[in-house]
């Protein structure tokens, strides 16, 4: 078999991402009748994950796919992988196109359909091809032994005061609301609209998905009591709002049932203007992040990030790190999401690929036996509630001091590093000049004999 022969005892691993069932059998019977093993993915969003947690030898990749074309996701999977090839299969034959894909990092092209022979013959040429291997960097032994101990000693201190901190700075406040099913709940604050009014400290919106209604109160106090001055309640006939977000003068709800998500108007009157239907997937939370608006999907355990514009185009597609992702917060810097399955709020870098800063359990709350159903994040605080509880859980800590600590720990360990290597330098280079101070001196001696 070819891949035998190519790989040895090894099989050549190849990763098939394409929706079409019957495309995906027939090739991966194809391709394992050549002697290699296969995986298949049928979206993006696993195809990423297959690729990091499988690492293939090789991946075919469709062009046409849904939530995520095969653009995007060459794109994030050369974020994750420089090296592995990958073939791209479109129906749709373009020059243009083909070359643009090349250019982003594409291995090879093929249209169909296509003959069995031709691309058995394309993944046989690119397996063959040896792949670059990163340089080894020698690194002198007193170096490589300073950098593990600085960052043993970075590690520990970092859990040290992050346990601190969170043990001692955590405080829990319970608030009693007049509804029961709450599956979403968002903080505005007098900043976020032109609706300031003097005393009050925010309006905290609530959506039951129950009674087909969202509340919104006017908070003036938030101590260890929540001081409410009215409630407004706006009724919503025919949508089960599961998660809610306010842009300016704008309320946006998303429905899991219905698959879609709405846009309102506030004042001067309550009335719908928009509504979106989000193809493939049911959004079970909102979050906003003063631009882009985010929603998160339990059953495709994923977070997405959307243009407001008139198609709610999305512009980015994140694997959650819970299995059951609720809902979504901003604190001003970082997304926030939560799971409800194992009960923990994860803070994600959006700079970094949403790479995941920190892990937040909720212990502090009490055990209840229903699921979380409302998530924001408001006042350094995390605010969560229950079906059915009628309850809010207000989860209160200095985010800020931790951030600070970890950014001056950060740039202690980058300059102690950065010294010794300096000093091992100065040093390697006063031998190396006392080394060649000694020859020559000997030279002279030997001359002058």
């Amino acid at each position: 078999m070819l891949a035998c022969r190519l790989k040895g005892l090894r099989l050549a691993k190849i990763l098939i991402i394409d929706d079409e069932p019957d495309f995906t059998w027939s090739i991966s019977k194809l391709l394992q009748a050549e002697g290699y093993r296969t995986l298949v993915a049928n979206d993006g969003i696993a195809g990423l994950e297959l690729v990091t947690k499988e690492r293939p030898d090789l991946i075919l990749l469709d062009f046409r796919l849904p939530i995520m074309d095969g653009e995007q996701i060459l794109e994030k999977i050369r974020e994750k992988n420089k090296t592995v090839p990958v073939i791209m299969v479109t129906g749709y034959p373009d020059t243009e196109t083909a070359v643009k894909l090349l250019k982003k990092g594409a291995s090879d092209y093929i249209n169909k359909p296509f003959e069995n022979a031709k691309l058995i013959k394309i993944v046989y040429d690119i397996l063959r091809k040896p792949q670059e291997l990163p340089k080894e960097v020698s690194v002198p032994r007193r170096l490589g032994i300073f950098f593990w101990l600085t960052s043993l000693v970075f590690l520990l201190a970092v859990s040290y005061f992050t346990v601190s901190v969170m043990n001692q700075k955590e405080k829990l406040f319970v608030f009693d609301v007049n509804t029961t099913h709450i599956a979403g709940m968002f903080w505005e604050t007098t900043e976020d609209n032109t609706r300031n009014e003097p005393g009050v400290r925010g309006y905290l919106w609530l959506a039951d998905w129950y009674n087909q209604k969202v509340y919104r109160y006017k908070v003036t106090s938030i101590t260890e009591r929540m001081v409410s001055a009215n409630v407004e309640i706006y009724e919503l006939p025919g949508v089960h709002p599961v998660g809610l977000v306010v842009t300016r003068n704008s309320l946006w709800i998303c429905d899991s049932w219905s698959k879609r998500v709405f846009q309102y108007t506030i004042k001067p009157v309550f009335t719908k203007i928009n509504e979106y239907v989000l193809p493939g997937y049911s959004p079970t939370g909102l979050g906003f992040d003063g631009t882009d608006l985010w929603s998160c999907d339990t059953s495709m355990r994923a977070l997405f990030r959307h243009r407001i514009d008139s198609d709610l185009t999305l512009i980015g597609s994140y694997r959650s790190p819970g299995e059951m992702p609720v809902g979504v917060g901003w604190d001003g810097e970082n997304i926030w999401s939560v799971d409800a399955g194992n009960r923990r709020v994860y803070i994600h870098d959006v700079n970094k690929r949403m790479a995941i800063i920190k892990t937040i359990g909720l212990e502090k709350i009490p055990i209840i036996m229903q699921p979380i159903s409302g998530f924001t994040v408001f006042n350094n605080s995390v605010w969560i509630t229950y079906e059915s509880v009628g309850k809010l859980f207000q989860l209160k800590y200095d985010v800020n001091l931790i951030q600070q600590y970890m950014k001056f720990a950060s740039q202690w360990w980058v300059r102690s590093n950065v010294s010794f290597i300096k000093i091992i330098g100065n040093d390697k280079n006063t031998k190396q000049g006392k080394v060649t101070a000694n020859k020559k001196l000997k030279k002279n001696r030997n001359g002058k004999k």
